[in-house]
């Protein structure tokens, strides 16, 4: 399939800003985490945590277009996230974690990649990969969703903390914090 090189280009540019600023917002949060196991990770684990994307979009002309469609029709990222394994037979988060599989200074960290949409599927499982998807998770909905807030009942608290991770103990007075530190 022909791949439009200079949209992939232009793809790459915003997945490597979205994935800076999660990372940026990860590792801030961190900080107020008193027990958190792998944080020698946050940083390149949120760098690379849509490294996938890059892959379909290299991979699959049809996979931008999608994302387009998708945006257009606001879709959920859940809804997204089903639809486009449904769609290509494999997700942005399998490819990421395949990547990080077969290199070795990654492969601690393939789980969290795997299940940075899905982190309560690590629950019980392995407590520092729960705890470092669920703060990719996290950062991801930050920076998706960035505004600085004022309030701590504001509404968007209850986006980023979504359903997925609602077990992951970060207090809103830190997310304000973090929020107001990066919007500066």
């Amino acid at each position: 399939i022909a791949v439009d090189k200079q949209k992939v280009h232009a793809y790459i540019d915003d997945v490597y800003a979205h994935c800076a600023r999660t990372a940026d917002i990860a590792e801030e949060l961190a900080t107020s985490i008193p027990d958190f196991g792998f944080s020698k990770y946050i940083r390149s684990a949120c760098l690379i945590h849509d490294i996938g994307k890059i892959a379909m979009a290299s991979l699959d002309s049809g996979y931008l277009n999608f994302l387009d469609e998708a945006k257009k029709k606001e879709l959920p990222r859940r809804v997204r996230f089903f639809v486009e394994n449904e769609k290509f037979r494999v997700n942005h988060a399998i490819l990421g974690a395949l990547s990080c599989h077969y290199f070795q200074i990654f492969r601690d960290i393939d789980q969290a990649i795997l299940h940075h949409h899905e982190p309560f599927l690590l629950r019980g499982l392995n407590r520092n990969l729960h705890q470092l998807s669920s703060l990719i998770c996290l950062a991801t909905n930050v920076s998706s969703n960035f505004m600085r807030i004022e309030k701590l009942n504001d509404p968007i608290i209850s986006v980023w903390k979504g359903l997925e991770i609602s077990d992951f103990p970060v207090d809103a007075k830190d997310l304000l914090v973090t929020v107001a530190k990066l919007a500066r």
